[in-house]
C-alpha cells in the first residue's frame, strides 16, 4: 500500500500550494470579522477534547482541497489497513501496531491471531517491573536495589 509518487508531486498538493498563496494576504482578525460562524464552522468536540481549527489561516476551500488530497492518496484505506493489522510498514513488511499498543481490550488480528491479549500481558509485566524498581525490590548483581535504568529502544 505504498504511494507511487511523493505527496508533494500530486496535483492535489499543487492545488493546496496555489490556494495557500491566495490566502497570503488574509489574517485571522479579518477572517473572524467576515464570518460570525467561523468558530462553529471550523471546530468540533470529540469526547473531552475541543478541536479548534478556526484560528488557522484556512477557509472552506482549504478543507475541500485537504479532503481531495486525502482521497487521492487513499488515506481512508491506509487508516483501515493500519487499524486492522495489515503490513503497512513497507521497510519491514509488517504491521505497525501502535494502535494495538494503546488498547485495553478488543482485538487486532495479525496473521489470524489477536495480538491484544499478548500486548496486555506484556504491559502488565512492564508495570510489575516498574513498581518493583520504584519500591527498591528489584536487586542488581551487587545485591543492591537498582536505582538507574538505561532504556535503549529501536525507533520507528
Amino acid at each position: 500500500m505504498e504511494l507511487k509518487d511523493s505527496v508533494d508531486e500530486r496535483p492535489e498538493w499543487q492545488s493546496l500550494q496555489r490556494h495557500k498563496q491566495s490566502l497570503a494576504d488574509m489574517n485571522l482578525q479579518n477572517l473572524f470579522a467576515e464570518d460570525d460562524g467561523r468558530f462553529e464552522k471550523f471546530s468540533f468536540r470529540f469526547n473531552d477534547l475541543l478541536y479548534d481549527f478556526s484560528k488557522n489561516l484556512i477557509d472552506s476551500h482549504t478543507l475541500k482541497l485537504l479532503v481531495d488530497l486525502a482521497e487521492s492518496t487513499g488515506l481512508n484505506d491506509r487508516i483501515n489497513a493500519l487499524f486492522s493489522g495489515e503490513p503497512v510498514n513497507v521497510t519491514e513488511n509488517r504491521p505497525a501496531l501502535h494502535t494495538a499498543l494503546r488498547m485495553s481490550s478488543g482485538q487486532v488480528m495479525v496473521n489470524g491471531n489477536n495480538v491484544v491479549p499478548e500486548i496486555i500481558a506484556i504491559r502488565e509485566k512492564m508495570r510489575d517491573i516498574s513498581e518493583r524498581l520504584r519500591a527498591g525490590l528489584w536487586l542488581g548483581s551487587t545485591g543492591k536495589p537498582i536505582t538507574t535504568v538505561v532504556n535503549l529502544g529501536v525507533g520507528g
